[in-house]
């Protein structure tokens, strides 16, 4: 199946995929389905595991204004992996911007 422009979650099932409709015998007309960019892929679930996993930004400590980081930027090949993503505050966020910058 060619690769979509967009990548897909199901909400009833909070699945994900950036290759194909992630769920069985489901179509774009899915109720449950959502259309989300690949840059802002990261979704309820791995959100809240990655802010329990680090709690404050990695590299200046803020409890305030927290993002979620891609290690290595989708720009660069990174992806919305648990294992590629970090916490850190608005501001060291916008100072990283695309360079590959692992804090943990």
């Amino acid at each position: 199946m060619p690769r979509l422009k967009f990548e897909w979650c199901c909400n009833k099932t909070e699945t994900f995929s950036q290759w194909e409709i992630p769920c069985e015998g489901c179509d774009r007309s899915c109720e449950n389905l959502t259309k989300v960019s690949p840059y802002r892929g990261i979704l309820g679930k791995d959100r809240n595991r990655l802010l329990e996993r680090d709690k404050v930004c990695l590299k200046c400590g803020s409890d305030n204004k927290l993002t979620i980081d891609h290690i290595v930027p989708i720009s660069k090949g990174g992806s919305n992996d648990f294992s590629n993503l970090q916490i850190l505050c608005e501001k060291c966020n916008s100072l990283k911007g695309s360079k590959v910058a692992d804090y943990r």
